[in-house]
Protein backbone atom coordinates (compact mmCIF):
# COMPACT_ATOMS: atom_id res chain seq x y z
CA UNK A 1 0.00 0.00 0.00
CA UNK A 2 1.44 3.37 -1.06
CA UNK A 3 1.63 6.03 1.62
CA UNK A 4 0.70 9.51 0.44
CA UNK A 5 2.45 12.51 1.99
CA UNK A 6 1.59 16.15 1.51
CA UNK A 7 1.89 19.53 3.21
CA UNK A 8 -1.17 21.27 4.68
CA UNK A 9 -1.61 24.52 6.61
CA UNK A 10 -3.83 25.09 9.63
CA UNK A 11 -4.90 27.96 11.83
CA UNK A 12 -2.12 28.33 14.40
CA UNK A 13 -4.68 28.98 17.15
CA UNK A 14 -6.43 25.64 16.51
CA UNK A 15 -4.65 23.12 18.71
CA UNK A 16 -7.15 20.42 17.77
CA UNK A 17 -5.29 19.55 14.59
CA UNK A 18 -2.19 18.22 16.35
CA UNK A 19 -3.51 14.65 16.26
CA UNK A 20 -5.82 13.76 13.40
CA UNK A 21 -7.34 10.48 12.24
CA UNK A 22 -8.23 10.10 8.57
CA UNK A 23 -11.85 9.30 7.69
CA UNK A 24 -13.16 8.32 4.28
CA UNK A 25 -16.58 9.87 3.78
CA UNK A 26 -18.85 10.73 0.86
CA UNK A 27 -18.46 14.34 -0.26
CA UNK A 28 -21.85 15.99 0.44
CA UNK A 29 -21.83 17.70 -2.96
CA UNK A 30 -20.44 15.10 -5.36
CA UNK A 31 -21.00 11.92 -3.31
CA UNK A 32 -17.45 10.87 -4.15
CA UNK A 33 -15.29 9.10 -1.59
CA UNK A 34 -13.13 11.81 -0.03
CA UNK A 35 -10.73 12.15 2.88
CA UNK A 36 -11.64 14.08 6.02
CA UNK A 37 -10.08 14.16 9.49
CA UNK A 38 -11.28 13.73 13.06
CA UNK A 39 -9.32 14.92 16.08
CA UNK A 40 -9.20 13.44 19.58
CA UNK A 41 -11.97 15.81 20.70
CA UNK A 42 -14.42 14.42 18.16
CA UNK A 43 -14.27 17.41 15.83
CA UNK A 44 -14.44 16.99 12.04
CA UNK A 45 -12.09 18.71 9.58
CA UNK A 46 -11.91 18.99 5.82
CA UNK A 47 -8.90 19.54 3.61
CA UNK A 48 -9.10 22.15 0.87
CA UNK A 49 -6.71 22.14 -2.05
CA UNK A 50 -5.64 25.25 -3.94
CA UNK A 51 -4.44 24.60 -7.47
CA UNK A 52 -1.50 26.77 -8.47
CA UNK A 53 -1.60 25.94 -12.18
CA UNK A 54 2.01 24.79 -12.34
CA UNK A 55 4.11 21.90 -11.08
CA UNK A 56 5.76 22.54 -7.74
CA UNK A 57 7.22 20.77 -4.70
CA UNK A 58 7.87 21.46 -1.02
CA UNK A 59 11.34 21.32 0.53
CA UNK A 60 11.21 20.91 4.30
CA UNK A 61 14.06 19.74 6.54
CA UNK A 62 15.99 18.42 3.53
CA UNK A 63 13.00 16.31 2.45
CA UNK A 64 11.28 16.94 -0.87
CA UNK A 65 7.49 16.51 -1.02
CA UNK A 66 6.71 16.00 -4.69
CA UNK A 67 3.11 17.10 -4.27
CA UNK A 68 3.57 20.87 -4.08
CA UNK A 69 -0.11 21.78 -3.92
CA UNK A 70 -1.27 24.24 -1.25
CA UNK A 71 -3.73 22.66 1.17
CA UNK A 72 -5.60 23.95 4.23
CA UNK A 73 -7.15 21.90 7.03
CA UNK A 74 -10.22 23.65 8.43
CA UNK A 75 -13.17 22.73 10.70
CA UNK A 76 -16.12 21.16 8.89
CA UNK A 77 -19.76 21.18 9.98
CA UNK A 78 -20.82 17.50 9.96
CA UNK A 79 -24.45 18.42 9.31
CA UNK A 80 -23.53 19.12 5.70
CA UNK A 81 -22.28 15.54 5.54
CA UNK A 82 -25.39 14.24 7.28
CA UNK A 83 -27.94 15.99 5.07
CA UNK A 84 -27.69 13.86 1.89
CA UNK A 85 -27.44 10.67 3.97
CA UNK A 86 -30.59 11.59 5.87
CA UNK A 87 -32.23 12.42 2.56
CA UNK A 88 -31.47 8.98 1.13
CA UNK A 89 -32.70 7.24 4.28
CA UNK A 90 -35.87 9.35 4.20
CA UNK A 91 -36.57 8.53 0.55
CA UNK A 92 -36.32 4.82 1.29
CA UNK A 93 -38.49 4.95 4.45
CA UNK A 94 -40.61 8.11 4.27
CA UNK A 95 -42.87 7.39 7.26
CA UNK A 96 -40.32 5.55 9.39
CA UNK A 97 -38.15 6.92 12.17
CA UNK A 98 -34.78 5.18 12.40
CA UNK A 99 -31.87 4.90 14.81
CA UNK A 100 -28.56 6.56 14.02
CA UNK A 101 -26.98 3.18 13.32
CA UNK A 102 -29.62 2.47 10.70
CA UNK A 103 -29.35 5.88 9.03
CA UNK A 104 -25.58 6.30 9.02
CA UNK A 105 -24.77 2.97 7.44
CA UNK A 106 -23.43 1.82 4.09
CA UNK A 107 -26.98 1.03 3.01
CA UNK A 108 -27.56 4.76 2.60
CA UNK A 109 -24.33 5.46 0.73
CA UNK A 110 -23.92 5.14 -3.02
CA UNK A 111 -20.66 6.59 -4.20
CA UNK A 112 -20.21 8.43 -7.46
CA UNK A 113 -17.49 7.02 -9.69
CA UNK A 114 -15.26 9.57 -11.39
CA UNK A 115 -15.56 9.33 -15.14
CA UNK A 116 -18.67 7.13 -15.17
CA UNK A 117 -22.33 8.05 -15.43
CA UNK A 118 -23.56 5.36 -13.06
CA UNK A 119 -23.17 5.18 -9.30
CA UNK A 120 -21.85 2.18 -7.46
CA UNK A 121 -22.10 0.82 -3.96
CA UNK A 122 -19.14 0.78 -1.60
CA UNK A 123 -16.86 -2.23 -1.61
CA UNK A 124 -14.45 -3.76 0.86
CA UNK A 125 -11.57 -2.17 -1.05
CA UNK A 126 -13.26 1.21 -0.83
CA UNK A 127 -14.44 1.31 2.76
CA UNK A 128 -16.46 4.26 3.97
CA UNK A 129 -16.47 5.54 7.56
CA UNK A 130 -20.00 6.92 7.61
CA UNK A 131 -20.83 5.14 10.87
CA UNK A 132 -18.10 7.15 12.62
CA UNK A 133 -20.05 10.37 12.13
CA UNK A 134 -22.17 9.32 15.10
CA UNK A 135 -19.06 9.43 17.32
CA UNK A 136 -18.45 13.13 16.66
CA UNK A 137 -18.92 15.35 19.69
CA UNK A 138 -22.47 16.73 19.85
CA UNK A 139 -23.46 15.17 16.54
CA UNK A 140 -26.69 13.52 17.74
CA UNK A 141 -27.83 16.74 19.44
CA UNK A 142 -27.07 18.82 16.33
CA UNK A 143 -29.35 16.61 14.25
CA UNK A 144 -32.27 18.48 15.82
CA UNK A 145 -31.54 21.16 13.19
CA UNK A 146 -32.41 18.66 10.44
CA UNK A 147 -34.64 16.00 11.97
CA UNK A 148 -37.73 15.19 13.93
CA UNK A 149 -36.58 13.18 16.96
CA UNK A 150 -38.50 10.76 19.16
CA UNK A 151 -37.41 9.01 22.35
CA UNK A 152 -38.86 5.50 22.11
CA UNK A 153 -37.19 4.19 25.26
CA UNK A 154 -35.09 5.79 28.01
CA UNK A 155 -32.00 7.10 26.24
CA UNK A 156 -32.96 5.55 22.87
CA UNK A 157 -33.79 8.05 20.14
CA UNK A 158 -34.96 7.68 16.55
CA UNK A 159 -34.69 10.26 13.77
CA UNK A 160 -36.39 11.27 10.54
CA UNK A 161 -35.43 14.06 8.16
CA UNK A 162 -37.64 17.14 8.29
CA UNK A 163 -37.07 19.10 5.09
CA UNK A 164 -38.59 22.26 6.52
CA UNK A 165 -36.13 22.20 9.44
CA UNK A 166 -33.23 21.44 7.10
CA UNK A 167 -34.10 24.32 4.78
CA UNK A 168 -34.42 26.66 7.74
CA UNK A 169 -30.96 25.58 8.93
CA UNK A 170 -29.47 26.23 5.50
CA UNK A 171 -31.10 29.65 5.38
CA UNK A 172 -29.49 30.50 8.72
CA UNK A 173 -26.14 29.40 7.30
CA UNK A 174 -26.60 31.93 4.50
CA UNK A 175 -27.46 34.64 7.04
CA UNK A 176 -24.37 33.81 9.12
CA UNK A 177 -22.18 34.11 6.06
CA UNK A 178 -23.68 37.47 5.17
CA UNK A 179 -22.91 38.75 8.67
CA UNK A 180 -19.27 37.74 8.28
CA UNK A 181 -17.39 40.99 7.67
CA UNK A 182 -14.56 39.25 5.84
CA UNK A 183 -17.07 37.88 3.34
CA UNK A 184 -19.11 41.07 2.86
CA UNK A 185 -16.23 43.55 2.73
CA UNK A 186 -15.26 42.69 -0.84
CA UNK A 187 -18.83 43.32 -2.03
CA UNK A 188 -19.11 46.60 -0.14
CA UNK A 189 -16.02 47.83 -1.95
CA UNK A 190 -17.63 47.24 -5.34
CA UNK A 191 -21.04 48.47 -4.07
CA UNK A 192 -23.06 45.32 -4.71
CA UNK A 193 -26.61 45.19 -3.34
CA UNK A 194 -27.79 42.79 -0.63
CA UNK A 195 -29.53 40.48 -3.09
CA UNK A 196 -26.29 39.90 -4.97
CA UNK A 197 -24.38 39.28 -1.73
CA UNK A 198 -26.98 36.74 -0.59
CA UNK A 199 -26.77 34.94 -3.93
CA UNK A 200 -22.98 34.76 -3.62
CA UNK A 201 -23.39 33.28 -0.14
CA UNK A 202 -25.65 30.57 -1.54
CA UNK A 203 -23.09 29.71 -4.22
CA UNK A 204 -20.37 29.40 -1.58
CA UNK A 205 -22.55 27.00 0.41
CA UNK A 206 -23.22 25.08 -2.80
CA UNK A 207 -19.72 23.60 -2.40
CA UNK A 208 -21.27 21.50 0.37
CA UNK A 209 -24.71 20.80 -1.14
CA UNK A 210 -25.93 18.37 -3.75
CA UNK A 211 -28.09 19.63 -6.60
CA UNK A 212 -31.36 18.91 -4.77
CA UNK A 213 -30.57 21.04 -1.71
CA UNK A 214 -28.84 23.76 -3.69
CA UNK A 215 -31.96 24.20 -5.82
CA UNK A 216 -34.29 24.18 -2.80
CA UNK A 217 -32.17 26.79 -1.00
CA UNK A 218 -31.93 28.98 -4.08
CA UNK A 219 -35.69 28.88 -4.63
CA UNK A 220 -36.40 29.58 -0.96
CA UNK A 221 -34.34 32.77 -1.01
CA UNK A 222 -35.68 34.20 -4.26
Amino acid sequence: MTKTQFIAFTNKSDQGVNRLTALYLPCPRSNRRSIYFQNDDGKLYEIQKVTLGRKSAWLLDSYIYKDGAVRFITPFDPLFMALPILQRAFEKEIVKFQTLDMIFSRDNIQLETVGLDETRSTTTEESIDVHRLTNLTGFAEQLAHLCDIQEIAPGLFVYKLNEKLALNWLTKKVDQLILNTTFTKRYEEIKQDQKFVKLEAVYILSNYLNRYWFTKLLNALE
